[in-house]
């Protein structure tokens, strides 16, 4: 019987001062295509209540081999501001 496994990532990024509007539209701008990799499952930015400058991300992918996907580097680079 072969197992299957999947991968979740919970991660947790606070914008620096006079930065959350640019942490917000990074994360805009990596959810859709995000979403649109094969074995994404769900990908969800969350806030966290009391604390409008941290939020918190939600991916859930078919398979580890789903959650490395070519772009997931970039993305998370993007998202630090790398």
């Amino acid at each position: 019987m072969e197992s299957k496994s999947e991968l979740i990532v919970i991660a947790s990024a606070k914008a620096k001062p006079g930065k959350k509007k640019e942490l917000e539209q990074a994360l805009r701008d990596v959810a859709a295509p995000t979403r649109a990799q094969p074995g994404c499952v769900a990908f969800r930015v969350l806030r966290v209540k009391g604390t409008p400058s941290t939020v918190n991300g939600f991916e859930r992918w078919a398979s580890a081999a789903h959650g490395e996907y070519p772009g997931g580097a970039a993305r998370h680079r993007r998202v630090r501001g790398g």
